[in-house]
């Protein structure tokens, strides 16, 4: 593979591996009828597999599948492969259970799952077809237009294909800055909601009822709207979401832009603000108030003479005089 293949504006898979001259090779296993029997019995149906869309196919039998793995590698005539994947843990019990005489033509391995983590540095990197869509593969492209023409299991041979162009992806700054944005967006969209404990936020309706398409997610209100600076969003109901943000500034501006003007989809949103006053101030001030009291209390219980002259209060000790406590 090259070491950076330009990305354009909306990616396609074929395209990578013509590119890059990418070798593919989709095993299938053969069944015995007694193991067919066992998957129905025991699952129900043996699942329809998604055909290969790139590279070969192969038919072999169970017992010769790990020298069918290991002729493939050897066909590759590099004695320096690097082992790539995403979620590497699940993978590598995999293949030291199943294939452990392929391991040593590895020399090296890479988890693109912890290429994203170091990429982005916040939140929970998503699974593989959703890193994808963030870089611009579509999902058809990645599963398939027909589910029941095609089947909707995956096809490992498509599944490798895809992380080695997703590791090509993670080589353009521009999509570092794509799966960045991914990752802020969805820290807002994923930001525990509570609504009873909202300061400044604002519900958001359209007069064609049903939100439109674009912001009908919390993730997509958070992608919308990111410019405003939301802490959160929520999806109430499908004909309204919740905004909220960190001071009245922000919810001013955003009420101000997004109050009535129409959409380039046509509809026209109706935004009304949502302001409470903060639990955590009332409880302080309630604090304060209780402490005051126990103050006057303990002033009258001790006999202290209490002196409000000039806006400040002073404590008199008995048989001292206002010259004595200055």
């Amino acid at each position: 593979m090259a070491p950076y293949t330009q990305i354009p504006s909306r990616p396609r898979l074929n395209d990578f591996v013509d590119e890059n001259r990418v070798q593919s090779l989709t095993i299938n296993v053969n069944l015995s009828d007694q193991t067919r029997e066992d998957l129905i019995r025991h699952k129900g149906g043996i699942p329809k597999r998604r055909p290969s869309f790139f590279g070969c196919e192969r038919q072999v039998d169970l017992d010769d599948l790990e020298s069918a793995v290991i002729e493939f590698i050897q066909s590759c005539n590099s004695t320096k492969l690097v082992l790539i994947g995403f979620e590497m843990p699940a993978e590598w019990t995999y293949l030291l259970r199943n294939f452990p005489k392929a391991i040593p033509y590895f020399s090296f391995w890479i988890d693109l799952r912890d290429i994203a983590k170091d990429i982005t540095a916040i939140g929970v990197i998503p699974g593989r077809v959703s890193v994808l869509q963030t870089l611009g593969y579509h999902w058809k492209d990645i599963k398939g237009f027909n589910k029941q023409k095609h089947g909707s299991a995956d096809n490992a041979g498509n599944d490798a294909v895809s992380v080695l162009a997703m590791a090509n992806a993670f080589l353009s700054p521009e999509n570092q800055e794509k799966l960045q944005f991914r990752q802020k967006c969805d820290q807002i969209a994923q930001y525990t909601f509570n609504k009873k404990k909202i300061i400044f936020g604002a519900t958001i309706q359209s007069q064609n009822m049903l939100l439109p398409g674009i912001i009908n997610s919390p993730m997509k209100l958070a992608r919308y709207f990111f410019d405003f600076m939301p802490i959160s969003t929520r999806l109430e109901y499908a004909e309204i979401a919740f905004i909220t943000f960190g001071n009245i500034t922000h919810l001013n501006h955003f009420i101000q832009k997004n109050d009535q003007p129409q959409l380039a989809t046509g509809e026209i949103l109706s935004v009304i603000p949502v302001i409470k006053r903060s639990t955590g101030i009332g409880e302080a001030t309630g604090r304060e108030e209780k402490q005051r009291l126990r103050a006057i209390k303990k002033a009258e219980r001790l006999e202290y003479d209490i002196d409000l002259n000039e806006g400040y209060m002073t404590i008199l000790e008995p048989g001292a005089s206002i010259q004595d406590t200055q």
